[in-house]
Parts: structure tokens; sequence; C-alpha cells
């Protein structure tokens, strides 16, 4: 079986390369700008798959053979996984990436969104604010202006999975999912995500199914939501609060 190798992004190396794996896969162009706005805020959520540069030379002989062996099948359909979640210090040139993920981390501020009084309480509010003693009256509109002061200041936080691509002939040997799980993973470990989203588009299904097998369902449907015309389905995984403690307690979570 192939080793795949699964490290944190590094560099601007590592950027270039995953550009050109990125466009084959993309709805709409991507500059090498947006990619560098996910990878320089979080490098720490967003990974790439390597392979050894003797393990791809064969990977790539054996897939241009039209008849194959059962140990060149099995090395071909096969993968056994190294998780490396630091960078080494240094940076072997000789490996090939194959898979990334890229990623990132929202803060979504609650307040008017989430909590609104009533409206005739509004003005009642605006007065209170301005007045020096208001955060110690018990008054019931006093009440209601604490409330309203503390959801506005209070925020959740939440995953954001970019993108997700493997080279083509490494498909259906897992990578996207371990990808996509290890940067989930980070996610809560780092910065207590409790949920994260994405889109893809809604006629591909077979995006759509492979996410579903990580537990996203979906939310809605966004018409024409991409450049080149295409409608997007956003979806969702919510994390319990037992998983998230399992994580932190350095297990992972598939």
């Amino acid at each position: 079986m192939v080793t795949i190798e699964i490290r944190p992004y590094y560099d601007e190396n590592d950027l270039d390369i995953m550009c050109e794996l990125f466009a084959t896969d993309l709805s709409e162009p991507y500059g090498k700008y947006t990619f560098r706005f996910f990878l320089e805020r979080y490098p720490d959520i967003s990974f790439v798959a390597e392979v050894a540069h003797d393990d791809f030379i064969r990977f790539e002989e054996i897939c241009k053979k039209p008849e194959k062996s059962p140990k060149e099948i099995e090395f071909c359909t096969h993968a056994k996984y190294v998780i490396h979640e630091k960078n080494p210090s240094i940076r072997d040139e000789t490996k090939h990436i194959v898979g990334s993920v890229i990623a990132s981390i929202e803060v979504i501020r609650l307040g008017h969104k989430e909590f609104q009084p009533p409206a005739h309480y509004h003005h009642y509010v605006e007065q209170l604010k301005y007045k020096e003693d208001s955060k110690s009256s018990k008054g019931p509109f006093s009440i209601l202006y604490k409330k309203l002061d503390s959801e506005r200041l209070s925020s959740r936080t939440t995953g954001y999975i970019g993108m997700v691509s493997v080279v083509k002939e490494y498909r259906r040997l897992g990578i996207g999912k371990k990808l996509a799980c290890i940067s989930m993973n980070q996610m809560i470990r780092s910065k207590s995500v409790t949920e994260v989203y994405l889109e893809t588009e809604r006629h591909n299904f077979s995006a759509i199914k492979f996410y579903q097998s990580l537990y996203f369902t979906s939310l809605q449907s966004m018409s024409r939501y991409y450049l080149n015309g295409s409608s997007a389905v956003k979806m969702k995984r919510f994390f319990s609060d037992e998983q998230i403690k399992a994580v932190k307690d350095g297990e992972w979570i598939w």
C-alpha cells in the first residue's frame, strides 16, 4: 500500500502547488491572493497530503499499466497514513503533494440577529444606555438593556472548509476525508469551534455525498452563487460536547 503523509501548510512553495491542484476543481477562478488570505491567517488548520518520490513514481507507472498484479492493485487502492500535527523543521522537496484542504475560522458576533427585544422597548433601552446609573438600576428596562448589551458582546466561533482537492489518480483512497477530518479536529483543539460549514455546487452530487459521509447536513440552497452561474448548497456539521471534549483530550473523530 502507498504511504500518505499529512502535514500542515508549510510555505509559499506549498501555495504554488496547491493553486494548481485546486484550479482543476473550482467552480470559479481564484487568484493566489485568495488562497494566501486563508493560509496566512490560519496555516495550522490547512493541510496537505504528500507521497514520497519513489512511491509517487511507482504509483504512476502502475496506473498506466492495462493489467496489474494483485500486489500492484493493493498498492494503488490501499493507503497507510502518517499524520504530522506540526511541520518538520526542514521541508522535504522530494515529496509530491497529492491533496490539500484549506480552511479558516470565523467569529460570528451574536446580538441583534440572535436577540431582538420587542419594538416598543427600544426607546426605553436607548434612554437607559445614556444614564450613568442604568447598569446599577433594578428596573425591568435596565435588566433588558443588560441582556441586550451582553448578547451584543458575545460571539460564536465556527470553522469553515474552503476547499478540498485530491489529484485524480489518488482519489478513492480516503485522502480527502482524512484531510477534512484532520482539519476539523485541529479547529476544535486550537479554536474550540462547535460547528463547521462549507458550500459546494448544488448539482455536484459526488461532493454532496462525500460531505454527507462526514456528517454534514444541508442547510440551504443558494441560487447562482458562483461566478459561473452555478447554484450552491450550504452544509454544516455540529459537534457535541462529548466530541469536543474527546478531541481536546487527544482523541480523533472521523
